[in-house]
């Protein structure tokens, strides 16, 4: 019996480099491809793919880079393509009015609106106004089989240094220091939470950089165990993965695992909507 649906979209980038920036991207590929804009097919295929099930109950989580450098004009064609409902002459969107509700930013989205990091300034008002104020959590879900559905959001950009921003390095300690101070305990056992995170806990092969710094990663790893995070939703290497993440705990007759489901870039240049479902999974807090 399927109990809820959520499609998961991540790493959107919409957005063009600048000409002048083409051939630097061609011949650094390798290291630059996070720059490539989206693509008109796979935003194409992807307002099929949830158009078939409009009839459907389905939700919607975003984790971050809706953007390429975080431009004003790039948050505006983006948040057209999510909320604006499809007509005749406006037919490649989405139509979802409640988007927000569980998106988080990326670093890119942080960007100064300028195409790359090393170009020094702060994340635009665009960038603000666009996402919600994070750390955030939402109402609980509750759904017919009794269980319990808690989505957390933060921004794992919010404490990068200037080299964190050239290695696209995470770091958000902050925000889990806020969150630790404010969040409820968990009502019931039956509630399972979720963590919206846009940097990745899990290794891609080939990915240069792009980690979540350790002083970050060890306040992660108290948090979940603490506030008894079960999932973690993430991007940001483009590369799909649903893995298991087992938690350092200081008993060593305890062992503590929380999955993450981590999404591949949606309507990048390079790459194909990757859309995937989640088995069942229940978090092992023995």
């Amino acid at each position: 019996m399927r109990l809820a649906t959520f499609i998961h979209l991540s790493d959107l980038h919409f957005g063009e480099p600048p000409p002048e920036y083409y051939p630097l991207l061609r011949s650094l590929s390798g290291f630059f491809n996070d720059n490539w804009g989206h693509d008109q097919r796979t935003c194409e295929v992807l307002e099929k793919f949830i158009d078939q099930r409009r009839n459907e109950q389905v939700g919607f989580i975003i984790t971050g880079d809706l953007t390429n450098y975080g431009h004003p004009s790039q948050f505006k064609l983006v948040t057209d393509y999510l909320s604006l409902s499809p007509t005749a002459d406006q037919s490649v969107c989405l139509g979802l009015t409640d988007w927000k509700e569980n998106t988080i930013s990326g670093n890119h989205d942080c960007w100064p609106g300028r195409p790359f990091p090393f170009i020094q300034g702060s994340r635009t008002l665009a960038c603000s106004a666009t996402f919600r104020q994070h750390p955030y959590w939402n109402k609980i879900v509750e759904l017919s089989s009794g269980h319990r559905l808690h989505f957390i959001g933060i921004d794992t950009d919010s404490d990068v240094s200037f080299g964190d921003k050239l290695c696209a390095r995470g770091a958000f300690e902050t925000q889990l220091q806020t969150l630790a101070t404010q969040l409820p305990d968990p009502e019931e056992n039956d509630e399972v939470r979720i963590l919206l995170l846009h940097h990745s806990c899990l290794p891609a092969p080939g990915k240069i950089g792009h980690e979540i710094k350790r002083e970050s990663q060890e306040a992660l790893y108290k948090f979940l165990l603490k506030h008894r995070i079960a999932v973690l939703l993430s991007g940001h290497l483009h590369e799909p993965c649903i893995k298991t993440v087992k938690l350092p705990v200081s008993n060593s007759e305890t062992s503590v695992s929380v999955l993450e489901a981590r999404c591949g870039t949606t309507t990048q240049r390079t790459g194909k909507p990757i859309l995937r479902q989640m088995g069942p999974f229940s978090p092992d807090y023995s």
